[in-house]
């Protein structure tokens, strides 16, 4: 069945029920009875992106891109453990967590 993707256009159909940004819509178009009986592929699908999909997409493939630890934060931290001048500070680590924990409800 052939595909046809096409992003970033103006107008395209939109899904119902969907939150502004973050539409996909499909269309299809099906088959005649005659091409169902002689197994030909007449009918198509259709997937358009919006422009936000499209955007996101791009900060996804950015994002893939940056390196999964930060290093230089690491050795800083490594640093400061060795020099005994580590500072653990109870109220932010209550605030990282509580905000975690409002974000995830």
């Amino acid at each position: 069945m052939p595909f046809e993707i096409n992003t970033l256009q103006q107008t395209q159909p939109q899904a119902v029920g969907t939150p502004e940004g973050a539409r996909v819509a499909a269309q299809r178009t099906d088959k005649p009875k005659s091409d169902l009986e002689t197994n030909r592929s007449a009918g198509s699908e259709t997937v358009s992106l919006t422009d936000t999909a499209a955007k996101l997409h791009k900060f996804a493939n950015e994002v893939e891109s940056l390196p999964v630890v930060d290093t230089e934060r690491v050795d800083s931290i490594k640093r400061s453990l060795d020099n005994g001048t580590y500072e653990v500070k109870p109220e932010r680590i209550a605030e990282k967590m509580m905000s975690f924990e409002r974000n995830m409800a």
